[in-house]
This record gives structure tokens, C-alpha cells and sequence, in this order.
């Protein structure tokens, strides 16, 4: 029996630190939260790219956007005077810039963790937000802001709380509400700490996800243009039918309102995405390698004439911009009208009195159009705008 021990010590010894570096590996004492930064790498995200870490799970319906969706990772917009360090604002979609008030239906923002067993978790978050948050941990209110500008120097919003979770999956959501009918983005810092029992993004969040958009290509360049500089808006389609398969296995989406799609925690591998037309004709093949805890872009130009082909009509998507915000002298519009359209244009002052009467009734034909407005005259102070083209735009902005 003396002559076992050494061998069995061995073998306790080799066990013990197999259990160690597998806790190296995928046990921390730390998860960040940090918005649009690769927490596999340490780097930030690519403007325009995915966030792998947060997920936009619902929102309003009348967004008619592709969920579950990565958040896309946006520049600072002109009105967010901050942004937290070594971060990135998200949003639902792929511009700041957004018209529409959601004060009822949130935009929920998912960041997903796991536990190796039951523990006491600490959260502390900042935040940022345009225009107000409420933040939930499994379903649980912690805390929510006032409407406000939660986007300037000092003004971040902060959340803390301590619970005791049970091993297994957990959800951190952030509901994001627009009151003001300018611009829509959150941008997160913080930590979820405990001494044991945290399970790495790296381990926790094996699969990857897929996301991109239908456009169409009028120029034939393949690239997206955005009609800021004289080009033509390269429009999302929808109704489009996109294909993810493995060769056994596949997924299939329709391109939402906005022509966006997602796939969402799917293994990492190599795929083959197929896109067809509405009526079911296969248009393109594209070879991608999704990754584990990756979020990977991936948009399919279709030429203008097989988007004419379709007859897609609704595929005509608005574009505006409403920019710089604040403004000191001008406050400029940038507009994409799909139809010939008499337009008008009026700035209202807080007290709902006309301040501004930049057009009215002016027949414009299809096409992109800017507008300059020279509101050095105003007082400083909040107005707001309201642009009838064949669509209707309002929003608000501050005169410096």
C-alpha cells in the first residue's frame, strides 16, 4: 500500500490542476459590460460593425426590424456631447439619427452572462442614453432614468445592485425609450463582480451570429451609398429570402421593412448564405465563417434592375438627417423622397409657436435634397421641426 501512495498523489496532483486551469479559463471574478469593445481582444469594435456581447431582443412593432439582432455600433452622434472611455455607442439600426418616438414599446438591449453556481453577483453600471433607460437583472427592476439629456459630460446615469443568482444563465436588459424624435443610441460601462462563479463571455457565449442587410445597388459600385454626397441612397429591400446552411442543417429569414436580417447563436463553422427575390429566384451565394462569440456583418447588394424587377415598392426606404445638433448657425436636412411631392417645412419653439416657415407647399421631384437653415436669429433654446415630404419627419433640436 506505501508503495501506491506517491502514484495515487500523482494522479490527485495532475487532477488538481486540470481543475485549475479550467477555472483559469472560464471562471473570472469580472464581466465587463462595456458597449461596442471585443471582449475576446480588449479592442473596440469597427464603427458600423456588430457588438457581439449585446443583443437587441424586441422593440416596437412598427420598427418592423429583424430581432433577435446584434445592436450595431455607431460614432458619437452631434448631439451626444460624450462618450464613455474606451467605448462605443449601440442602437438598434445603423444610423444615430432616428425621427420616431417609442414612449411605450422600449428597445431592449440583452447582455446575456452565466454561473458556475450559485453566488452573490455586485453590478455597477454607467450609462449614457438618448433619451431614457430602465434597467431589469432576470426580469427584476433596478433602477430607470428621468427624460433628459442622460448624453452630456457629467450627466451619465449610474445603477448598482447585489444579488444572490443561482447557477445557470442570467439576462441584464437595458429598455431604451425616444422622447424626443432626434437621435437613439446607448452607450455602457461597468462590471459584474463576485468571487466566484462568473463564467467568461469566451465560455458562457459559444455560438456566433450573422447580420446584414438586403440593399439595392442603383449605382452598380457594390458598395452601400448613403446619398450624402450627391450619390443616390442605397436602400435596405425587404421581403427578400435569406438562407443560412451548413449543408445539413439551415435557417432561413425574411429581410424586415428595413431589408436587415439576423441569424443568432449559431455554432461556429463555415456557412453558405443563399439570397433570393420575393418571389423565391435565387439571386446570390456568398461563402462566410461565423466564429464562437462573434458578430459578423454581412450585406448582399442587389442590383437595380432585379430590385425593379420585383416590383418592390415598399423597398423605396426614407432616409433623413437632420444635422448638426446642436446648432449654432446652421441646422441642415438631408432627404430622400421616393415620389414627386409637394414639401413644407416649419420650427416651432417650445411654446408650440411657428418661429420658421422655411417652405411651404414647394413641389420637389423624386431624389435626394438638402436643406440649410440659418437659425442664428433664434434664442437659445429647444425647437422642433416638422418636414412634410410624401412621408412626415419631426423631430427636435437645440440652438446653442
Amino acid at each position: 500500500m506505501k508503495k501506491l501512495l506517491p502514484c495515487l498523489l500523482l494522479i490527485a496532483i495532475s487532477f488538481t490542476g486540470l481543475k485549475a486551469q479550467q477555472r483559469s479559463v472560464c471562471i473570472n471574478d469580472t464581466l465587463r459590460l462595456t458597449t461596442g469593445l471585443d471582449h475576446m481582444t480588449g479592442n473596440l469594435d469597427t464603427i458600423g460593425g456588430l457588438d457581439a456581447n449585446w443583443t437587441v431582443i424586441s422593440g416596437p412593432g412598427a420598427s418592423q426590424l429583424s430581432f433577435p439582432a446584434p445592436a450595431t455600433v455607431l460614432d458619437q452622434y452631434s448631439g451626444w456631447h460624450y462618450t464613455l472611455p474606451n467605448s462605443h455607442w449601440i442602437s438598434p439600426f445603423t444610423f444615430p439619427n432616428y425621427s420616431q418616438n417609442n414612449v411605450d414599446t422600449p428597445y431592449v438591449f440583452r447582455y446575456a452572462f452565466c454561473l458556475g453556481q450559485q453566488t452573490i453577483i455586485n453590478l455597477f453600471m454607467e450609462a449614457l442614453d438618448d433619451d431614457l433607460i430602465a434597467v431589469y437583472l432576470d426580469g427584476t427592476y433596478i433602477d430607470s432614468t428621468t427624460v433628459g439629456y442622460n448624453f452630456v459630460i457629467g450627466n451619465q446615469d449610474t445603477f448598482t445592485t447585489t444579488r444572490t443568482l443561482a447557477a445557470g444563465n442570467h439576462y441584464l436588459d437595458v429598455n431604451l425609450y425616444n422622447f424626443g424624435g432626434v437621435a437613439l443610441g446607448l452607450d455602457v460601462q461597468g462590471y459584474i463582480t463576485s468571487l466566484y462563479g462568473l463564467v467568461t463571455d469566451t465560455c458562457c457565449n459559444t455560438g456566433g451570429s450573422c447580420s446584414g442587410s438586403a440593399y439595392r445597388d442603383r449605382n452598380g459600385d457594390g458598395e452601400r451609398d448613403k446619398g450624402t454626397t450627391g450619390s443616390p441612397v442605397d436602400d435596405g429591400l425587404p421581403g427578400w429570402q435569406m438562407e443560412l446552411t451548413d449543408g445539413t442543417n439551415s435557417w432561413h429569414k425574411t429581410t424586415d421593412k428595413h431589408g436587415d436580417y439576423s441569424f443568432v447563436n449559431i455554432a461556429p463553422g463555415t456557412y453558405t448564405l443563399n439570397t433570393s427575390s420575393p418571389a423565391g429566384s435565387p439571386y446570390a451565394t456568398n461563402t462566410i465563417v461565423i466564429g464562437k462569440q462573434n458578430a459578423l456583418r454581412k450585406d448582399v447588394a442587389i442590383s437595380n434592375s432585379a430590385a425593379t424587377a420585383v416590383k418592390d415598392i415598399d423597398a423605396e426606404m426614407a432616409y433623413f438627417k437632420a444635422y448638426p445638433n446642436p446648432a449654432t448657425s446652421l441646422f441642415q436636412m438631408d432627404y430622400y423622397m421616393t415620389e414627386s411631392a409637394d414639401v413644407s417645412l416649419h420650427i416651432e419653439n417650445a411654446q408650440g409657436q411657428t418661429v420658421m416657415q422655411v417652405m411651404k407647399d414647394i413641389t420637389k421631384e423624386p431624389g435626394t435634397h438638402h436643406q440649410t437653415i440659418n437659425v442664428s436669429q433664434l434664442p437659445a433654446g429647444v425647437y422642433f421641426y416638422s418636414l412634410t415630404t410624401d412621408r412626415q419627419y419631426n423631430g427636435r433640436f437645440v440652438k446653442k
